[in-house]
């Protein structure tokens, strides 16, 4: 093994253990539920691991129902009877290329290497639902919906594989494969710029250093889209960049992201009309419109922000979660997590996988505080890290209640995020003090055991100072946050909170997934909820941190983050303090890294009609990947430094289009064709005849 990496070989994994056993029943080709059990057992027993070290399956899958009861039943029991919390996921490779017949084996055994290789998990393709039951003990079963980054907890040690078999006489095979690892624990990887193919999306950016250079540079991709080969939009993308290349001195910047050819060149003739009639306005301030599919694609300012002032990451407090989060961008920029990995012990107990990259959430997530807080503060980090990893790093960071926890290990001040998860598995704050039974309220309320809390919160449309005036004489309702200055998070007493929103008149939004902080509730666990934020602090240079309990930016000490923390927690947060302070600072760009837009919605309403930019990098109901490439395409426009070497770089292929009906599917990243079959003359064909 050592040799083969000093040379440079690729290794895509080890095998660990293999076994077989035939069921001697062979006459009706069923195989054998104690056959197939002894095969695992030798696998297992050969690789010295136990059940609980495996977390992918890759089945055999055929879709006859005698052989797929006998998986479902037989691997769940055995590799679900632990205690592990880790998931266990489940594919086919079936479900991709058929039944092969004698090969099946050989392809199972290929995708799961490949898995290893990569660290990522495939979906299992064409499943609706699953016609067995393979919930065992509290292990949780997994099949994937869509790709992902194949998270761990590398403290359990590398990823491992099971591969199964069945053969038409009733012998049972099996195969684990291990991940390659370092001395160090870490996992040799071998992500391609592209493993899951293609961006169905291109960025094209037009610089200039006026408006004239920019109707030039729209004339020249006009010509080249009408030369440049190939089909994909991405290949496009790729060429038009390695042709102009990037000047990020020039004074303006025309950024386009199109997902075909035909839409790129409507973008283009729009924008040149756009600039022809009205050379220092906006986009479209002439009279003319994109279509609404279109019109957050074009982006260009004739007054850029990024020379005017800076920017800032921000990010959003709790609630903000959905389902799916992060997992598309996990597989599409692999390389982010696996650095996280090399930095957690405890990764996938962070992101917790079998929770939030799912379809739909499950209902009683919304009341798991520790794993909204932890879920969504992992997220925060690995967006922050692939924006930063395109060439964009912020001069200051903000966040709005859980944010400026999420800041903190977003940008290293704080690091021992494994500490962070352990800290709130053992702690009953967010479990039963300031959630669940809601110690802390009852407390406070003067409320026997018997009598319950019924916690309500949501957001109101009305200003501060009417909800403060409508606050007089009600004792268990208040006004946690002000988010802009006609919007108010209000929470307490449901009977009390209803009441308020009426005398307001504004329209009540309840939230769900936040904890009874920002309010005197807190004050009962002031100490444990300090200790809970209490880390060494690695400040960061350059980097101007802003509190909500101040509402300006303070110097981050181990001691001053615990503080400021805790002070939002014990009292009202305005928001907007915090927000016209930046702005009074210098900062016009806000770019929000979490779940949700809903930073970047109230910062629109706090600076409504002053020059700012504000746009988030994640939130439902877009295509994951579209929202990254939109937000470097405004930051390209508004001449924030952008590195697009990062996302075209000289190593990514540019694979022409096969041509005539050939078969491809993807492999590593790469289109792998399979070459059209040469014609072959039968026995009892005769010349210039057709055969039957």
């Amino acid at each position: 093994l050592d040799d083969a990496q000093q040379d440079g070989d690729r290794i895509y994994a080890i095998i660990k253990g293999v076994g077989t056993a035939t069921g001697g029943r062979v006459e009706s080709c069923d195989p054998d539920q104690d056959a197939y059990h002894r095969s695992i057992e030798r696998t297992i027993r050969e690789a010295g691991a136990k059940p609980e070290s495996v977390s992918y399956l890759e089945t055999h899958g055929s879709g006859v129902a005698g052989e797929d009861a006998l998986e479902a039943d037989t691997l769940s029991a055995l590799f679900g009877a632990s205690e592990s919390p880790n998931p266990c996921y489940i594919g086919s490779a079936k479900a991709d290329v058929g039944h092969t017949g004698a090969v099946a084996g050989l392809a199972s055994l290929i995708k799961a290497a490949l898995c290893l290789d990569q660290q990522l998990l495939p979906p299992l393709r064409n499943l609706q639902t699953m016609r067995y039951d393979w919930v065992r003990g509290k292990r949780t079963f997994i099949a994937p919906a869509a790709a992902q980054y194949w998270l761990r907890n590398r403290a359990d040690g590398p990823r491992r594989a099971l591969v199964a078999g069945l053969g038409v006489d009733g012998t049972c095979s099996h195969v684990l494969l291990e991940g390659v690892e370092s001395k160090a624990g870490r996992a040799f990887r071998h992500f391609s710029d592209r493993p899951l193919g293609a961006l169905d999306e291109g960025l094209f950016a037009l610089e200039a250093c006026d408006v004239n250079g920019l109707l030039e540079k729209i004339d020249r991709l006009r010509e080249f889209v009408a030369m440049a080969p190939g089909k994909g939009i991405e290949q496009l993308a790729v060429r038009w960049f390695r042709e102009v290349g990037s000047t990020p001195d020039s004074k303006l910047c025309l950024a386009v992201v199109a997902s075909n050819r035909s839409e790129l060149l409507d973008q283009l003739e729009f924008a040149a009309q756009s600039m022809q009639q009205n050379p220092a306005g906006i986009l479209g301030s002439n009279g003319g419109s994109l279509s609404t599919q279109l019109r957050d694609r074009v982006f260009y300012s004739p007054d850029p922000l990024g020379s005017q002032g800076q920017l800032a990451f921000v990010f959003p407090g709790s609630g903000n979660h959905f389902a799916g989060m992060g997992r598309e961008l996990s597989a599409r920029w692999p390389a982010v997590y696996d650095s996280q990995d090399a930095a957690s012990r405890f990764l996938a107990r962070q992101y917790l996988p079998e929770q939030f990259w799912k379809e739909h959430l499950a209902e009683t997530l919304h009341d798991n505080h520790n794993a909204l807080v932890i879920g969504q503060v992992a997220l925060g980090t690995a967006l922050s890290d692939l924006v930063r990893s395109f060439g964009v790093e912020p001069h200051a960071v903000s966040g709005y209640s859980l944010g400026e926890s999420a800041g903190l290990f977003s940008f290293g001040a704080w690091r021992d995020r494994d500490g962070m998860s352990q800290r709130l598995s053992e702690s009953s704050l967010f479990t039963e003090e300031l959630a669940g039974e809601c110690k802390a309220a009852r407390k406070v309320w003067g409320l026997n055991k018997r009598d319950k809390v019924d916690w309500s919160l949501g957001i109101v449309d009305a200003p501060a100072d009417k909800v403060k005036q409508a606050l007089a004489g009600r004792d268990k309702a208040y006004l946690l946050i002000i988010n802009t200055h006609r919007e108010c998070v209000i929470g307490g007493d449901r009977r009390q909170v209803e009441e308020l929103a009426r005398e307001v008149n504004g329209h009540f939004f309840p939230l769900r997934g936040v904890t009874t902080v920002h309010c005197e509730i807190a004050r009962p666990v002031a100490k444990s909820y300090r200790d809970l934020h209490v880390f060494p602090v690695t400040a960061p240079e350059n980097i101007t941190f802003y509190s909500c309990a101040l509402g300006k930016s303070y110097q981050v000490t181990t001691d001053s983050a615990a503080d400021v923390i805790l002070g939002q927690a014990l009292d009202t947060v305005d928001y907007t303090n915090v927000i016209e302070q930046a702005y009074a600072d210098g900062v016009r760009i806000f770019l929000e890294m979490g779940p949700g837009n809903s930073c970047s919605r109230m910062i629109g309403s706090i600076l409504d009609g002053r020059p700012h930019m504000a746009r988030a990098a994640c939130y439902p109901g877009q295509k994951p990947t579209s929202l990254i490439l939109r937000l470097l395409a405004h930051c390209l426009a508004e001449r924030v430094p952008v590195n697009l070497s990062a996302l075209y770089p000289d190593s990514l292929e540019i694979a022409e289009e096969p041509v005539g009906p050939r078969i491809k599917t993807m492999i590593g990243g790469k289109a792998f064709v399979l070459p059209a079959l040469p014609k072959q003359k039968l026995k009892n064909e005769k010349p210039g005849r057709g055969t039957r």
